[in-house]
């Protein structure tokens, strides 16, 4: 992520998942357990962070 505000950035992603979160809990709250909405907020955050074109960073699992 190129921003001259990482914490901003950082604190903004957080508030954005985490209210996606949310609305998986009130709109299909059987999700929560799926393996898929794990890999999908990863590949969401991800995305975020390191947009295509740019070094991806290593595998943290």
């Amino acid at each position: 992520m190129k921003t001259p505000y990482p914490k901003l950035a950082a604190y903004l992603l957080g508030k954005g998942l985490r209210g996606i979160i949310r609305s998986v809990l009130e709109d299909m709250p059987e999700q929560l357990e799926s393996p898929a909405l794990l890999d999908s907020l990863v590949a969401m955050a991800i995305g975020c962070l390191c947009p295509p074109g740019d070094a991806m960073p290593p595998d943290t699992r």
